[in-house]
C-alpha cells in the first residue's frame, strides 16, 4: 500500500471521485448564495470573469455555464 502526506494511504483517483465526488452543481453554490446575501439576482449583473483551466471541458466555458444557471441573461462572459 502507498502512503501519501503524513502516513495516509493514498488511493487512486478513481477511488478518491468515488467518496468524494461533488455535486454537478457545486461550482453555482458560493455565488448563488453570496447573490442571495447581497440581496441581488442573476439579472442585476453585467459581467462574469472567469480564469480557469478545464482540459477536459473546453466548450462552452465556465463563464458562460455560470450566466445560464445564476440566470444571468445578458451579461458579457469571459
Amino acid at each position: 500500500m502507498m502512503l501519501g502526506s503524513g502516513g495516509v494511504p493514498a488511493l487512486p483517483n478513481a477511488i478518491l471521485l468515488r467518496r468524494v465526488k461533488p455535486p454537478p452543481t457545486w461550482h453555482v453554490m458560493p455565488p448563488a448564495k453570496a447573490l442571495a446575501n447581497a440581496g441581488l439576482t442573476g439579472g442585476d449583473i453585467d459581467i462574469i470573469i472567469i480564469a480557469t483551466t478545464t482540459p477536459d471541458n473546453t466548450f462552452p466555458s465556465t463563464a458562460t455555464k455560470l450566466q445560464h444557471m445564476i440566470e444571468a441573461k445578458g451579461c458579457d462572459c469571459l
